[in-house]
């Protein structure tokens, strides 16, 4: 009998000859991931998705949280809701405590396969093991892991990053500027403390082989946005220097003064046609571009405002050689549920008619959650009215790779971290 880790590893030889020829065609001018002393996974997984977005004939789907929250339906022992006939469920820490499996997941149970891309959130720094635990997993299953941090707010101690949930009267107005080291030394203390913390969870993330897991690590995203502390608006008073000297500070931290070798840095606005680059901390700074585009309704905003930005995001990577991704995509308020063809004839279409919008390495739509009273559904579940035409329009489609890395049959993903 063929032990799994020995099929991995022939799987790995296997894919590597694809992915060496992509390589090729990057390599006279990658110059690497911008930490020089980057762990060798972590340069390999750089090297693969620069190849994969030069090619386009690849893109790899995501799905934040996939393994760790659902809608279509649950069990023992996973924690379960039911809103309206939706049967959510989550996978809770004791399931880590029991050395539970985390095989549900909402694109497996229409493609058959995990998503080549799963997201995870460091929110407020709690509950770090279960995340560990699942990140572990999908690493072992050769999934690359995506890391966003929902910081909570670091001036008024909400526990929320959005401006609106934070109740506390405490005045926020120019938090960025607070935090960093010309700042209040309380609140710059303050903040290091969870760096510290960011940096322990993410030197910690190390394979069933004992390897080191490298991550894309995207915090403060969308910051061309008024929703979080971190964002653009009257309350918060940012402005663009302010939120540039923030990320240079976060990366200098983490990898000078942490030395933590296991990151590629991604920097994500939010939809606009006017200020891509107004924040961008610059070129040493990022690895990988990224954008995050909602679709309010069906066709809103019209597919090709969506066109023209993810041009603007590749006509960028190219020019600057950098990693192009779509970081986060989808339509708000489970807009699938009534328009079930979403997948195909927004995303697929759009990509596919788009004039150099399929030089990205991967896109990634946010999480699949329920409670007792509402349910956010950004991809269909089994039995899901969009599951059918998501399965044989979007998953089917040659350009479109999820987590055996090519569809239907072909060898894991695991070759992409190392």
């Amino acid at each position: 009998m063929i032990r799994n880790e020995d099929k991995v590893q022939y799987n790995m030889r296997i894919i590597l000859v694809f992915i060496t020829c992509l390589c090729i065609k990057v390599r006279a001018f990658s110059s690497g991931p911008i930490d020089t002393q980057a762990t060798p996974e972590t340069k390999h997984l750089y090297n693969n998705l620069l190849a994969l977005t030069r090619n386009t004939q690849t893109i790899l789907f995501g799905h934040h949280h996939d393994t760790l929250t659902g809608a279509g339906g649950g069990r023992n022992p996973y924690r379960t809701t039911n809103h309206n006939g939706t049967k959510g469920w989550t996978f809770t820490s004791h399931q880590v405590h029991i050395k539970s499996p985390d095989d549900l997941s909402d694109v497996k149970s229409v493609t058959g396969e995990y998503p080549a891309v799963i997201g995870f959130d460091i929110g407020h720094l709690d509950n770090l093991d279960r995340a560990r635990y699942l990140i572990r997993r999908a690493a072992n299953r050769g999934l690359i892991i995506t890391i966003s941090w929902h910081q909570s707010n670091p001036i008024s101690d909400s526990p929320s990053a959005y401006v609106s949930d934070d109740h506390t009267g405490v005045d926020i107005h120019r938090a960025i500027h607070q935090i960093l080291p010309h700042g209040n030394s309380t609140l710059h203390s303050k903040f290091t403390v969870a760096l510290d913390k960011v940096a322990a969870f993410i030197i910690s993330l190390k394979d069933s082989s004992g390897h080191t897991i490298p991550v894309i690590f995207r915090p403060y995203h969308e910051m061309n946005g008024a929703w979080f502390w971190w964002g653009t608006n009257s309350k918060t008073g940012n402005t663009p220097y302010d939120y540039k000297m923030l990320f240079q500070f976060v990366v200098k931290y983490l990898k000078n003064t942490k030395q933590v070798h296991n990151i590629i840095y991604a920097y994500s606005p939010g939809k606009s046609l006017h200020d891509y680059l107004k924040f961008y901390p610059g070129d040493s700074h990022i690895d990988l571009l990224g954008l995050d585009f909602y679709f309010t309704r069906p066709f809103d905003p019209p597919l090709t405002e969506f066109q023209k930005l993810v041009n603007v995001l590749t006509d960028v990577g190219h020019n600057r050689n950098k990693i192009a991704a779509l970081t986060e995509v989808g339509m708000k308020n489970s807009g699938i549920d009534s328009h079930p063809n979403f997948w195909s004839d927004h995303v697929l279409v759009s990509l596919k008619n788009g004039n150099g919008t399929t030089q990205l390495c991967y896109m990634l739509t946010w999480a699949n959650r329920c409670s007792s009273n509402s349910c956010d559904v950004q991809v269909p579940y089994q039995g899901h009215p969009a599951s059918s035409n998501f399965f044989n329009h979007f998953y089917k489609d040659p350009l479109i790779r999820f987590g055996n890395f090519t569809n239907h049959t072909g060898p894991s993903l695991s070759q992409i971290v190392g």
